[in-house]
């Protein structure tokens, strides 16, 4: 194909930032506690600046679970906040009069980067927000070529067996990734947990 090269690297370095953040754990279908859901990919071509300083376009890939297909999707707590064209305008109003310094932050990968689905129920807890009526659980499938990705990236437990014989196997998801109805949710905790407890010297999470 034209862009193969493109897409493949693209693909990898989307892999690697799921295996950094720790979001999957490699587990036989048969072994899964729930229906696993599909993912798919989602690619277009992204601007960037390279060292010189030249505009130059390059493939984004990301990789989505198709949360529609969540066991769970009705027994969860979903809701997370978002700021209102309004509260935009007052926020740079406020700013503006009171000659405050206005920032914009875009975080890299911000959703593989939320609470784990074991801290969840104490984060909820925590921040006063109802406790779901199951345990978070989440299993996906994948195209075959993460699995050929993850073998290079030499993650635990993708052998040249598991890679030969992906069907009997799926994957358990640590974390949410793109795709997860409450994936804003349990990125938005995290970020408040760092706020309030962190920045402002709150008691840890994880004294425990």
């Amino acid at each position: 194909a034209k862009f193969e090269q493109e897409v493949t690297k693209a693909d990898r370095s989307e892999i690697a930032s799921f295996l950094q953040h720790g979001v999957w754990k490699i587990c036989k279908k048969d072994e899964a506690k729930l229906r696993p859901m599909s993912c798919t990919w989602v690619r277009k071509w992204k601007w960037t600046v390279d060292d010189q300083g030249r505009k130059t376009r390059i493939v984004k890939s990301r990789l989505c679970v198709r949360g529609f297909l969540d066991p769970q999707k009705n027994k969860l707590t979903k809701h997370s906040s978002t700021a209102t064209r309004f509260s935009q305008r007052l926020h740079i109003s406020l700013t503006v009069l009171n000659n405050w310094v206005m920032e914009s932050w875009d975080i890299s990968t911000a959703f593989l980067q939320g609470f784990s689905f074991n801290l969840l129920e104490k984060m909820l807890r925590l921040m006063n927000i109802p406790i779901p009526a199951a345990a978070r659980r989440a299993y996906i499938t994948v195209p075959g070529n993460v699995w050929y990705h993850l073998q290079a990236l030499k993650f635990p437990g993708c052998s040249d067996l598991v890679r030969s014989n992906s069907g009997l196997y799926c994957i358990e998801l640590l974390k949410a990734m793109y795709g997860l109805c409450d994936a804003p949710l349990l990125w938005q905790l995290c970020l408040r947990y760092f706020f309030c407890h962190l920045i402002f010297g709150h008691t840890s999470l994880y004294d425990d």
